[in-house]
């Protein structure tokens, strides 16, 4: 990956540390490098494993899924498989509300990017997706990624196409995602993603490219309070089935500091560079 230009994310973040006091603290001369990167990657982990998520709705709980088994005459639930995951629609007629299963079982479905997710995601749709203000309201049971619990609620609004004329979601979230060492993290957030490529592939969710904007703030793995801001002009980038972000630039802040991630500009790797104290360092995500 590429560094970007430092000295124009240096007057960011100066700008920042102005206009956002109580989002950006003093950083102190005994922050280390090695507590702001474990914030970053726990930060990273909850929300990599967020966007999967909304693969999957965006993949199996759309219009175009529910249209193939629509039934104006069906009294009852109708189930089917598809990709490994088991579908259970409750209401397969033409009426809204109606709540759609995804259920990966035990044993786990892995995902185009590698990922394996077990458990169920559960999604309560209010109406058809393609309609502005419709809603996801998702909960989970059992629900896991690689072995990393999460539970919590995800919200996701359709907000219509940008002024780019391309599909914008607001998604968000409340969630505790727990690491196959006992260890917990508390992530909220909210995130404007939007579907900024295809992929050449307009009838397959999966490898399409989304570009996210937003904040977060929680607690991570070492009972670490934490900020977290994409900036607006550098949002985060993910797709193709790579379960990574390859573009885009956060600031992370705790009690001690705050730390600038650069995650590169496109190339599909775990690099990235890291400023902190006015000193850049390259760093690979786990």
């Amino acid at each position: 990956m590429k560094k970007m230009n430092f000295l124009l994310i240096g007057g960011w973040v100066f700008g920042l540390t102005i206009l956002m006091p109580s989002c950006t603290q003093p950083v102190s001369e005994s922050v280390s490098l090695a507590a702001l990167t474990s914030t970053v990657v726990d930060e990273s982990r909850a929300a990599l494993i967020s966007d999967d998520i909304d693969n999957e709705l965006n993949t199996y709980v759309s219009d175009s899924v529910l249209n193939i088994h629509k039934n104006p005459n069906a009294k009852n639930p109708v189930t089917f498989m598809t990709g490994g995951t088991t579908i259970t629609i409750d209401k397969p007629d033409t009426l809204y509300p109606k709540i759609v299963t995804l259920d990966y079982g035990t044993s786990g479905v892995t995902l185009p990017n590698g990922n394996i997710l077990k458990g169920k995601i559960i999604a309560f749709v209010d109406s058809k997706m393609k309609l502005k203000n419709s809603s996801r309201i998702i909960s989970f049971v059992n629900f896991s990624e690689n072995g990393n619990s999460f539970k919590g609620s995800k919200t996701l609004t359709y907000l219509g196409n940008s002024q780019t004329k391309l599909p914008t979601w607001n998604v968000s979230n409340k969630d505790t995602i727990t690491g196959t060492d006992g260890a917990a993290i508390i992530w909220n957030s909210e995130r404007t993603r939007v579907r900024s490529g295809l992929n050449g592939t307009p009838l397959v969710y999966s490898d399409d490219f989304y570009s996210i904007s937003g904040v977060s703030n929680g607690i991570d793995s070492k009972g670490v309070v934490f900020d977290m801001q994409i900036r607006n002009n550098y949002p985060l980038l993910i797709g193709g089935n790579y379960p990574f972000y390859v573009k885009g630039l956060i600031s992370v802040t705790i009690s001690k500091g705050n730390v600038v991630v650069d995650f590169g500009n496109g190339t599909k790797d775990k690099n990235s560079t890291m400023l902190l104290n006015g000193v850049s360092t390259a760093f690979t995500f786990p």
